[in-house]
């Protein structure tokens, strides 16, 4: 019995021994498992110490807290509370009483290295004086954690914000909060740094009124808030009505403690007052009116607030409307009635634009409203989870700068959504606007103005829409180097649809038709006119990473005019396909004909700067009937005339658009094709011209050959004809600017029954004189003789010798040319008219020399040339034979000086082969 007591009474002290050991471990374990529970809440630097619960009271020595709250830093500090409770009441999860001494409450605006990263760009493009948001009670309430209680006893709330403005930026609330059995009583007072204190009623009695009333302390203060709800209880339904009243310029000094951009408080004057009346269910209480379905509430809304200035926002700012409204359990519909409901200037924050708006909006402050003339209704569904909502409009928000420069105006038709989110919107929208100096003056115009119109279709979160037709963009002055014009047109001729879903980053522009407008547009002394010229917008479509499109830009009818003349018409089709990293373009051109036409494709790299050229003219056939080179520019300002022949060309051009120094042209080739081509040259005409030239462009600009060029040309006249010429060329040219090297070999050619040869010269055109020697081989004495059209003179024999040629600045100089006749010689037989035979008859000495020449057979023909820049000919004739007729005659030596102008007589033949030529083709045709 004794040893049995005995462990009873040890398990006794080890019960008692574990019972005072958990009793003095509560307060640390209740304290660490609090600051848990805290910062699973999302709060930081939690520090809690309670001291040794009693049987129904707990004391919380200290409690600090801290968590960041919409760009500010909450701070929360309790000393001294006291928890009541009873074990009933915890069985329930309820606290009888708490009773606060002293609780700190603070709102401090974040640091730089609090921050996160847009913040901190936000803050640094707003400066240092940025204004923290709104805050509401929620933002407090639903950050601390919830504490069922019956009474809430605060003996002093210090709450502190640093951004707030007025009175209550420090702020100390005194009070009681009562809910017991009969209902809930409140009553607080609010006391600021330079008004008196306000006092704060609440009640929801037993008696079915709701009662809420803000006043401030004092004799003859009106009421700031007064708030009023009573149901009346009949057999069948209840009745309930009431009111609400507020004072919103006393209440500015609250506002201003609530959102800290109301800088100018003490300007917001105005009133709100709103009452309804309506029937419920005997069974339901006030507090769960909006829940029972047998519920039904109609009652008016008025507002009418000015403020001053709204920091971020704008300025003298007016809100005035009348709404009317109807529901019940499961939903309330509103309507609002027509009217300006919201004006003033606006003058937002830069940071909470995108960069593109940033640039158009006109510096201060602009006016806007949103207005609507006619009503505008909408209703508000209750679900289980999120309320749905539907407005119907139009609803006019619009937004002008000063007279003439910008309206901006959207007209919301239609929106259904969700809680705060719209599923589904139908808008209109327009903008007239004259675009701000800064960006005319980048693109180098006088004035620029667009007109957008369109409407807009939201469609769970995929925004749909389409810019109307007579859309437009309109510069005026435009001038940059060389480039100028009067005025240009950009104008949507069909309907330019796009979609953007923010949801997947994509959006898109559809196929659409843009024309083009340009009035005198000048490329230096070249006026350019287009007098059809649109682009198609096939697609463009892109993302947050990427973006692409594709298009045409088609013009008819390009003429290029220059004082009195101008060019023949030509349409152009560019196709053009751009990337981030790289743009595309296909360009076919020709005349309206399609006797001419090219075909080009560039690409460019925009991030490194490299592109390429490619352009091939297509076989070019000349004639009557098809393409004639004179009616490429009217009038034709070049002595050149193509009649026959074919021409085919390519370009290939590589460049690299280098930092800072322009368009640097890396690599380039080009080849030209001339295929039989008949044609003149003043009045040089060639036939049969045919050869290969192609050229490469070397780093510095320099255009060369690439090989030796052969030419060929069948013949070549200018009273004199030259036939079977060839030659080989090699041209290298440095700059544009100046003249190139020429470098001529092997050059030959058939006239005059024989050759002429020459090895060639190597030339710089820009540095004469320079020269050359052609050799004369077997030129037939009866062909010279031919050309002087001596009537009775002619003659047989052949010629060699060497003509050595120089290319001055004034023209072509030929000195100590040297021709010989071929032995054994030659014949020449002259018959003067009997003109020349009655002046010769007097003088026995020409007539013997008439004799001579008769039948002179030569054995010695040479003949000294010499040719002036003047075209002067001077020729020094020797001549030795005799006529095998006049047998007692001797030998004969002739010594006979000519002088002939060579123009003249290439003229002179030149038009005996025209009136020739005429009349053969006169003679000839049937």
């Amino acid at each position: 019995m004794r040893s049995v007591l005995i462990r009873a009474g040890l398990v006794v002290a080890s019960l008692v021994f574990l019972l005072t050991a958990a009793w003095a471990l509560l307060p640390a374990i209740v304290s660490h498992m609090c600051a848990e529970w805290l910062r699973g809440h999302g709060f930081e630097r939690v520090s809690l110490r309670l001291s040794p619960p009693g049987l129904s009271t707990m004391l919380i020595d200290e409690l600090k807290m801290e968590r960041p709250v919409n760009g500010e830093r909450l701070l929360v500090e309790v000393r001294g509370a006291a928890i009541e409770y009873s074990l009933a009441g915890l069985w329930s999860k309820r606290i009888d009483r708490v009773a606060l001494q002293h609780v700190t409450v603070g709102l401090r605006r974040l640091s730089p290295p609090e921050l996160d990263a847009d913040t901190v760009l936000q803050r640094e493009s707003a400066g240092s004086d940025e204004t923290p948001a709104a805050l509401s009670v929620s933002d407090l309430l639903q950050r601390l954690p919830a504490v069922p209680l019956a009474e809430l006893d605060l003996r002093e709330l210090i709450f502190i914000r640093e951004a707030a403005t007025g009175p209550f930026r420090r702020m100390t609330i005194r009070g009681n909060l009562r809910q017991q059995i009969e209902g809930l009583l409140a009553e607080f007072t609010l006391q600021g740094e330079e008004r008196g204190p306000y006092l704060l009623r609440v009640s929801d009695l037993s008696t079915h009124i709701v009662t809420v009333n803000l006043e401030r302390i004092g004799s003859g203060s009106q009421p700031i808030v007064v708030w009023r709800s009573e149901a009346a209880a009949a057999q069948d339904r209840s009745q309930v009505q009431g009111t609400l009243d507020v004072n919103v310029q006393e209440l500015a000094p609250v506002l201003a403690f609530l959102i800290p951009a109301l800088s100018e408080w003490r300007d917001i004057t105005g009133r709100v007052h709103a009452k309804w009346a309506g029937t419920l269910s005997p069974s339901a209480a006030v507090a769960a009116v909006w829940r029972d379905p047998a519920t039904a509430v109609q009652g008016t809304v008025q507002v009418n607030i000015r403020a001053a200035q709204v920091s971020g926002f704008g300025r003298d700012l007016a809100c005035n409307f009348t709404a009317r409204f109807s529901g019940n359990g499961v939903g309330i519909h509103w309507s609002l009635d027509p009217g300006t409901l919201l004006s003033g200037m606006l003058e937002p924050k830069k940071e909470f634009l995108p960069d593109a708006i940033q640039g158009v909006l006109p510096v201060g402050g602009q006016p806007f409203r949103a207005e609507s003339g006619q009503t505008i209704s909408g209703k508000v569904h209750w679900t289980d989870s999120t309320p749905a909502f539907s407005v119907k409009g139009p609803l006019a928000v619009s937004y002008d700068a000063a007279p003439g420069s910008t309206h901006v105006e959207l007209v919301l038709d239609q929106a259904i959504g969700s809680g705060t989110t719209v599923t589904q919107a139908e808008a209109r929208f327009e903008v007239l606007t004259s675009l701000p100096d800064a960006i005319v003056r980048q693109l180098s115009v006088q004035r620029l103005s667009l007109r957008l119109a369109g409407n807009l279709r939201l469609r769970n979160e995929r925004l749909e829409g389409t810019v109307e037709p007579s859309s437009a963009l309109s510069a005026v002055g435009f001038r940059h180097g060389p480039v100028r014009f009067g005025r240009a047109v950009i104008e949507v001729r069909d309907a330019l649809p796009f979609t953007v879903d923010p949801k997947k980053g994509l959006w898109t522009v559809e196929r659409s038709t843009v024309m083009l407008r340009i009035s005198d547009l000048l490329i230096g002394d070249f006026q350019l006119s287009l007098p059809k010229t649109k682009a198609v917008v096939q697609q463009i479509t892109g993302s947050l990473a990427s973006w692409g499109g594709e298009g045409a830009i088609l013009v008819e009818g390009l003429v290029l005019k220059r004082f009195a003349s101008e060019s023949e018409p030509i349409d152009v089709d560019i196709r053009v396909s751009a990337q981030p990293a790289l743009l595309k373009a296909a360009i076919d051109a020709g005349n309206q004909k399609k006797t001419v036409t090219l075909d080009a494709r560039i690409a460019h790299e925009l991030k490194t700067g490299r592109g390429d050229f490619h352009a091939s003219l297509s076989p070019v056939v000349f004639g009557v009937d098809a393409f004639r080179v004179d009616r490429v520019w009217r009038p034709w300002p070049l002595p050149v005339v193509v009649n026959s022949g074919r021409l085919r060309g390519t370009v290939d051009l590589g460049w690299d658009l280098g930092k800072g120094s322009g368009l640097l042209l890396k690599t380039g080739a080009a080849e030209v094709e001339l295929d039989r081509i008949t044609g003149q040259y003043s009045q040089l005409r060639v036939s049969g011209l045919s050869t290969t030239l192609s050229f490469r462009v070397k780093p510095g600009g320099t255009i060369s050959t690439t090989r030796p060029a052969q030419i060929k040309i069948a013949s070549v006249s200018q009273g004199l004809q030259l036939t079977n010429v060839s030659f080989s060329t090699e041209v290298e040219w440095a700059k544009l600017e100046s003249l190139p090297v020429v470098e001529v070999r092997d050059i030959g050619c058939e006239t005059l029954g024989g050759h002429l040869t020459s090895q060639g010269v190597r030339a710089d055109l820009g540095r004469r004189p320079f020269s050359f020697t052609v050799l004369a081989r077997a030129l037939d004495l009866s062909e010279i003789l031919r050309l002087e059209r001596q009537k009775g003179l002619q003659g047989w024999g052949l010629l060699d010798g060497t003509i050595p040629m120089t290319v001055t600045d004034k023209g072509i100089t030929v000195r100590d040319a040297f021709l010989e006749a071929r032995p054994p010689g030659g014949i020449i037989q002259y018959q003067p008219d009997e003109g020349t035979k009655s002046v010769t008859a007097a003088s026995s000495n020409m007539d013997w020399v008439l004799k001579a020449l008769n039948n002179f057979h030569y054995n010695m023909l040479q003949v000294g040339a010499r040719y002036s820049a003047d075209g002067i000919l001077n020729l020094d004739t020797k001549l030795e034979g005799r006529n095998p007729n006049l047998k007692q005659v001797p030998p004969v030596h002739f010594n006979l000086t000519v002088q002939e102008n060579i123009p003249a007589l290439m003229k002179s033949l030149r038009l005996i082969e025209d009136v020739e030529g005429s009349l053969r083709e006169r003679v000839l045709q049937p």
